[in-house]
């Protein structure tokens, strides 16, 4: 006797972290961002940040988000 086969229906696929922990990929690419513009940070100090966006984050940070600089070190972190 074999198991019995079931369809499945439905599958959910979450993409937001859940399933994959990707915070340590986002401080680390946070923190190489900001040392390219002269801001030395590391990953472990952003990491209990990540789940911010950059308007939360870089103010956290000491960098205004809407300044030429915030603009810059996020558009590197991307």
């Amino acid at each position: 006797m074999g198991f019995p086969h079931h369809r499945v229906s439905t599958v959910i696929f979450d993409v937001d972290g859940t399933l994959i922990d990707s915070n340590a990929a986002h401080a680390e690419a946070w923190a190489q961002a900001l040392t390219e513009h002269g801001i030395l940070r590391d990953a472990a100090s952003i990491r209990p940040l990540i789940g911010m966006g950059s308007d939360k984050l870089l103010p956290t940070l000491g960098l205004e988000e809407g300044s030429p600089l915030g603009h810059a070190v996020a558009r590197r972190k991307k």
